[in-house]
């Protein structure tokens, strides 16, 4: 956390106890709820290279998709095509999308990055 507002006036006597925002004085300057604005900074300074690399090889996997045909995002993936005598060969299940990556790699992500999720904070 960089900066806790409370009905716009900044507060600095906030802590952060298990990723839950406390006051000893509470969140509330009167008998109406206060609003809590908290601005939160994270992430990584610098996207690194490969992550980069990742996400673009994801979206113009899409692109090329959708440029084929609209439909081809949901259709499941061609394993193998012929030319001569014309034959196309269908994956029997769709193990994956362009958006969705295997679980070897989100395995690898999760090891690198954490595998934390987003967290809700609420008013006591």
């Amino acid at each position: 956390m960089s900066e806790v507002l409370l009905d716009g006036r900044l507060v600095t006597d906030w802590k952060l106890v298990s990723g839950a925002l406390y006051r000893t004085a509470g969140w509330r300057l009167t008998s109406v709820p206060s609003l809590v604005d908290v601005t939160y900074v994270h992430g990584l300074a610098a996207v690194p290279v490969d992550i980069v690399d990742l996400v673009c090889r994801m979206a113009a996997q899409a692109l090329v998709k959708f440029r084929e045909s609209p439909d081809a995002i949901a259709s499941k993936p061609v394993i193998q095509e012929r030319i001569g005598d014309y034959s196309v060969t269908y994956a029997y299940e769709l193990a994956y999308s362009d958006m969705e990556l295997p679980k070897y790699l989100r395995a690898r992500l999760a090891a690198r990055f954490g595998a934390g999720g987003g967290q809700v904070v609420k008013s006591r």
